[in-house]
């Protein structure tokens, strides 16, 4: 996955975003990022976003983004954080801790045979759509 800083993006309160598989981190968080690979908080906030790029795969980019922001609408008039309840970020918050054992956060994932995205099929955040 490929890491781009950026001044401004993303918004306060973010500490990375993932558009169209490229992770953006604000310029403070990118050295950091790339220095501490091992750290549990590194390799889950990266895997996290690597889940986010496989769903984004399945369902070829730009209906992941309608999807997304259709149900980020839906949810933001009922109660709770709209964010947190998305069953893209639901997914990806469950499998975020299930990286592969001795993995580095920037290493690439082609050759793992473990963990969730191994194991994942792309359709399994559709769950997530109705239930709490």
């Amino acid at each position: 996955m490929k890491i781009v800083s950026c001044k401004w993006f993303p918004p306060r309160g973010f500490a990375a975003i993932n558009l169209f598989g490229v992770l953006i981190v604000r310029n403070k968080h990118k050295k950091f990022f790339e220095e501490n690979q091992s750290y549990h908080r590194v390799k889950r906030l990266i895997y996290h976003e690597l889940i986010h790029s496989w769903q984004m795969r399945g369902l070829l980019y730009i209906p992941f983004y309608l999807i997304y922001f259709i149900e980020w609408f839906i949810k933001l008039f009922t109660e709770g954080k709209a964010y947190k309840r998305l069953s893209f970020e639901r997914e990806a918050k469950l499998g975020q801790d299930d990286y592969p054992q001795n993995w580095k956060a920037l290493d690439s994932l082609k050759h793992c045979n473990s963990g969730y995205i191994y194991e994942k099929r792309y359709s399994r955040w559709y769950k997530y759509i109705f239930h709490q």
